[in-house]
């Protein structure tokens, strides 16, 4: 080669890339299935996420259910003849929303308050509709909640009944769901 052919060779602009026509389409196709896809998959986890905490929100109140129902078959055989001692006299310490343990409180047949160990219907931890519907046989078994003070109460009331099948008394067990 010559020199003049060399030097007139270096003085060709670079090549320009070229465009391909055909890519061109499927490059915005390839980014809506991208996008289509994400979102169906953020979509579908997200569906999977609600449906465990529903799932697993249940399985908690079911279970606090069953410990108030356990609680309350534990409180109600002796009812009947603490409701006869008249025994006021309560060293025990008052009820604390703040614990995990469960409370009973029971009221008599004129809606008084008969039995409160724990002190818990001097706190308000009592829910009197509940127990009027009890005592006047317009349920067999309640469950309700309670909010009191910032504390959030699961309560159980069901129906103390004498020998003759008659209501004597309605018992309420709580527990706090803090």
């Amino acid at each position: 080669m010559s020199a003049s052919s060399v030097s007139s060779l270096g003085n060709v602009p670079p090549p320009q890339p070229t465009r391909r026509a055909a890519t061109s389409p499927f490059t915005a196709a390839r980014r809506r299935l991208i996008l289509t896809n994400f979102v169906f998959v953020a979509v579908a986890l997200l569906g999977m996420a609600l449906l465990i905490y529903a799932f697993a929100a249940r399985a908690v109140d079911e279970q606090i259910n069953q410990e108030l129902i356990s609680a309350a078959a534990h409180e109600a055989p002796g009812i009947i003849e603490k409701l006869h001692e008249h025994d006021t006299s309560d060293n025990d310490p008052p009820y604390s929303p703040n614990s995990a343990n469960a409370f009973a409180v029971t009221v008599d047949s004129s809606g008084a308050v008969a039995i409160d160990e724990d002190q818990a219907a001097q706190q308000g931890l009592l829910d009197r509709t509940a127990t009027s519907a009890i005592l006047t046989g317009k349920s067999n078994a309640l469950f309700t909640t309670l909010t009191h003070a910032h504390h959030t109460i699961r309560l159980y009331t069901i129906p103390i009944t004498n020998a003759q099948g008659q209501r004597v008394a309605a018992l309420q067990v709580g527990v706090s769901l803090d």
